[in-house]
C-alpha cells in the first residue's frame, strides 16, 4: 500500500536510510524450525484438523501413541496439541519434555484417554484441576491486557458466538503464580474464578514455555468462534511468535495461499473430454465467459474410451483437467485397488493426447468408496490432493462444533503415518443431490456465510457434475448467482484450480522461508527449487502504510492489499533464492487525533478521525471497556473524573474490524509538580484503598 508522490514517506524513507544506528536483525518467521503434532487416533485414516492450516508454511511432523514413545522429542521446537485426546503414557511423556525444556501448545484441552474416557486426575502436571462451562455470544469474556502477548487488546470483549458450546477450561488461583516450577500467568478468562480459557507457562531456568487455550479463540467465521477475524489472529499470531522465539510486540508475519486466505474451486465431476461434450456444455461456458472476472473450473475427469485429445484441450481452456476420477474398478476391493489400474486410466488419457505423462496433481474416488489401500497407492504414486468427503463433511451443517475447521486443508494420515496428500473437502450438497435447481445456490449461499470469514489458508469447493451444473439450465443459471453473490461479498477470495493448489503447496513446503526484522524493514528469504506463482506474505496487525520490493526491485500497489487488517504481499518467485523487503512507513492506515491528551477535570477532548482508509462504520470506546460511547465520526466527550482513559477507535467495515488506541490524562491540579506527586502515590496508594477514595 503506498501513497503516490508521498512527501511525507520519503522523508521517513531518507531518515531511515542515514539516521540512527539499525538495532541487531531479529527473527519473525522461520519455516525450518522442527513442529510436531500430536494426534491420539486409532483410526487406520485420519487427518489433521487444524494445523495443516494454522502452521500452513510448515513441514509438520506426526507423532501417535506408539511413535511418541520411541521418538526423541529433544529435537522438536513445538510440540502441538490439536485434540483432547490424549493416553496415559503420552502425558507422562510430555511432562517429561518440558522438564527437560520443551515447548507444548494445547490447542485443545487433553481431558479424555485414547478411549474418550474423561480423566478426573490431572495428567499434565502444568495444567489446574478441570472444569467446563458454557460460551454463547451473551458472554464476555477479559483478557489481562498488561501481558505483552496482548498489548492493545481491551479489558474484556462480548463472545460471537452465535450457539452455545460447553467448553473446558482450568482452575487457577490467583490468575498468576507457580505451579509445577512454571511461571503461569492467565491471559484470558470467564467471569469464574475456575473459568481459565488462555494460560501461558514458562520456566526461565530451562527454556519451556506452554500454552493452554481452545481452537475456537483463534478460527473465525464459524458458529462457535470468538471473535472477528482481526481479533483471532491478532491473538494466535501473538502466541506463535512467542512460543517459537520469533520477535513479538510488532506485527507478525506468515505465509498463506495465493493473493489471499480463501481459495475458491469449482469441480465437474463425471466428465470425459469427449468431443460430444463440447457441445453439450456450451451454453455453460457461455455463462462462464459473461462472467467479470474469471472462474477456472477443475474437472474430475473419467479416462474412457470416448476421451479424445480434442475434447481435453477444449477444456483446458477454461479449466484445469489434471484430476483424475477413476470409475469402472471397485476400490473397495484390496484385489483390484492397485497401481496397474491407477496406471491404466493414466495411459487412457496418454494415449489419446499423445503425451508420455499428462501429469495428474488430484484425485477423486467415485462417491465415498475410497479404501485405505487406494488412498496409500495414489500417494505412493505422486499425487497431492484427495478431493472427497473428508472425516469432518458428510454434507452436514457448516460450523457447528467443528469451529468452520472443514474448509481447511487437511494432512491424511495412513496407518499412522504422513502421506503425500492433502484433503480438501465439499462443504456442501453436490447439484445432482439437491431437490430443486435453487437449491445449489441456496445451499452454497448458507455455507459461504461461514467460509466468508475465515482467518487461515481454507478452500471453499462447490461440487457440481457435468449433468447437474454444466447441462442443466436452470443448474446453470443458479450456479451463476452463486458467483456474483461470491463478488458482490467476498470480494478477498482468489478463484483457483486443484492444480495450482497443488503446486503452490509444494511449493511452499520445499522451501526454506527466513523472515527477520531490523527496526522498520521486514526481509523476508525464500530458497527454492522450483517457481510458486504468487508468493504470498501475510502481515498480520500491522497498522501502518508499507512499501515493497523484490530483490531490489518495487512492489506495485496491484500486488499488495490490505483486506481485514492484514496485509497480503505478493510476487512471483523463481528457483534460487530471493528477498521480499518490506519496510513500515510509520504512517497510520487508521488513526484518529485529539485536541488535547492531557488535562485538568472536567477535561473536553474533541476526537478526529484521520485514516487514511476511510471506513463504513466508527465506533468510540471512551474508557476501553468493552461499551460503546459514540457512534459519530469526529465526537467530543468531556471527562468529567481524573484518571487515565484509554480511548479507542474501532473502525468497522467490509473488511471487518480492528482498533486504534490511545491515552488521554486527567490530571487533578494544574501544577505539573502536584500531578506528578498525585500519580506517585495513586500508584502506590491504589494498591491499598479503593480507587473511588484517590480519585
Amino acid at each position: 500500500m503506498k501513497l503516490k508522490n508521498g512527501l511525507l514517506i520519503c522523508l521517513i524513507s531518507f531518515i531511515a536510510a542515514i539516521g540512527i544506528a539499525s538495532a541487531t536483525p531479529v527473527e519473525c518467521l522461520n519455516n525450518s524450525k522442527h513442529i510436531a503434532v500430536y494426534l491420539e487416533n486409532a483410526q487406520t485414516v485420519s487427518h489433521d484438523p487444524f494445523c495443516t492450516s494454522m502452521f500452513y508454511e510448515y513441514n509438520l511432523t506426526y507423532l501417535f501413541n506408539d511413535t511418541i514413545l520411541s521418538q526423541d522429542l529433544s529435537g522438536i521446537d513445538l510440540l502441538i496439541v490439536p485434540e483432547n485426546q490424549m493416553s496415559n503414557s503420552t502425558a507422562a511423556i510430555i511432562n517429561d519434555y518440558l522438564n527437560n525444556g520443551g515447548k507444548v501448545w494445547f490447542l485443545n484441552d487433553p481431558i479424555f484417554d485414547e478411549n474418550g474416557n474423561l480423566q478426573t486426575t490431572n495428567r499434565i502436571n502444568i495444567l489446574g484441576n478441570w472444569s467446563q462451562y458454557p460460551i454463547n455470544h451473551a458472554q464476555r469474556v477479559y483478557f489481562n491486557n498488561t501481558d505483552p502477548l496482548l498489548s492493545g487488546f481491551p479489558s474484556s470483549l462480548r463472545i460471537q458466538s452465535s450457539i452455545e458450546s460447553y467448553t473446558w477450561m482450568r482452575a487457577y488461583s490467583p490468575r498468576s503464580g507457580t505451579i509445577s516450577g512454571f511461571r503461569y500467568n492467565v491471559l484470558m478468562h470467564q467471569e469464574y474464578w475456575d473459568g481459565n480459557m488462555l494460560v501461558k507457562f514458562e520456566n526461565t531456568t530451562t527454556g519451556a514455555k506452554a500454552i493452554y487455550s481452545n481452537p475456537n479463540m483463534f478460527i473465525s467465521g464459524g458458529k462457535t468462534s470468538y471473535f472477528d477475524s482481526n481479533t483471532a489472529s491478532t491473538l494466535f499470531y501473538s502466541l506463535r511468535d512467542w512460543i517459537l522465539g520469533f520477535e513479538s510486540n510488532t506485527y507478525s508475519v506468515a505465509v498463506t495461499y495465493p493473493k489471499t486466505d480463501k481459495i475458491l474451486t469449482l469441480t465437474i465431476d463425471d466428465i470425459h473430454g469427449s468431443d460430444n461434450e463440447i457441445q453439450t456444455t456450451s451454453s455453460y461456458f457461455r455463462m462462464k465467459k459473461n462472467l467479470a472476472y474469471s472462474v477456472p473450473d477443475t474437472f474430475f475427469i473419467i479416462p474412457d474410451s470416448d476421451t479424445t485429445k480434442k475434447g481435453l484441450n477444449y477444456l483446458s481452456q477454461f479449466g484445469d483437467t489434471h484430476t483424475i476420477h477413476p470409475h469402472g474398478v471397485d476400490w473397495t476391493d484390496v484385489n483390484t485397488a492397485s497401481s496397474s489400474n491407477v496406471t491404466m486410466f493414466e495411459d487412457i488419457i496418454n494415449d489419446a493426447t499423445g503425451k508420455e505423462d499428462y501429469g495428474f496433481y488430484s484425485f477423486r474416488f467415485p462417491g465415498t468408496t475410497g479404501t485405505i489401500p487406494a488412498f496409500q497407492i495414489f500417494a505412493d504414486l505422486g499425487y497431492s490432493i484427495s478431493s472427497n468427503y473428508g472425516p469432518f463433511t458428510g454434507m452436514g451443517s457448516i460450523g457447528d462444533e467443528l469451529s468452520n475447521n472443514m474448509f481447511f486443508p487437511k494432512q491424511k494420515i495412513l496407518y499412522n503415518k504422513k502421506t503425500n496428500l492433502i484433503e480438501l473437502e465439499t462443504p456442501t450438497r453436490y447439484d445432482i443431490n439437491t431437490d430443486t435447481p435453487a437449491d445449489i445456490y441456496t445451499d452454497n449461499i448458507n455455507s459461504l456465510q461461514y467460509f466468508k470469514n475465515i482467518n487461515f489458508p481454507a478452500n471453499y469447493i462447490i461440487g457440481g457434475h457435468i449433468q447437474g451444473v454444466m447441462e442443466n439450465p436452470d443448474m446453470v443459471s443458479n450456479i451463476s448467482k452463486v458467483f456474483v453473490y461470491t463478488t458482490q461479498n467476498l470480494d478477498d477470495v482468489s478463484y483457483e484450480s486443484l492444480e495450482t493448489i497443488a503446486k503452490y503447496n509444494s511449493g511452499i513446503k520445499n522451501s526454506t522461508i527466513i523472515a527477520t526484522r531490523n527496526d522498520n524493514n521486514t526481509s523476508i528469504e525464500i530458497t527454492t527449487q522450483q517457481p510458486i506463482s504468487n508468493f504470498t506474505i501475510k502481515l498480520i496487525n500491522n497498522r501502518n502504510l508499507i512499501t515493497a520490493d523484490y530483490d531490489g526491485a518495487e512492489i506495485y500497489e496491484d500486488k499488495i492489499r490490505y483486506k481485514n487488517g492484514f496485509y497480503y504481499i505478493y510476487h512471483d518467485v523463481d528457483p534460487g533464492t530471493h528477498t521480499i523487503n518490506i519496510t513500515d512507513t510509520g504512517v497510520p492506515v487508521h488513526s484518529f487525533s485529539m485536541s488535547s491528551d492531557s488535562g485538568v477535570a472536567p477535561l473536553t477532548v474533541a476526537f478526529n478521525d484521520t485514516s487514511i482508509i476511510k471506513s463504513e462504520n466508527l465506533s468510540w470506546d471512551f474508557e476501553n471497556d468493552g461499551i460503546v460511547d459514540s457512534t459519530e465520526k469526529n465526537p467530543v466527550h468531556v471527562f468529567e473524573k481524573v484518571g487515565v482513559y484509554s480511548i479507542n477507535m474501532t473502525v468497522s467495515s467490509s473488511d471487518g474490524s480492528f482498533s486504534c488506541i490511545k491515552t488521554v490524562t486527567v490530571n487533578p491540579f494544574t501544577s505539573d509538580v502536584l500531578n506528578k506527586l498525585y500519580w506517585f502515590l495513586y500508584k502506590h496508594l491504589s494498591k491499598f484503598l479503593p480507587t473511588s477514595i484517590l480519585t
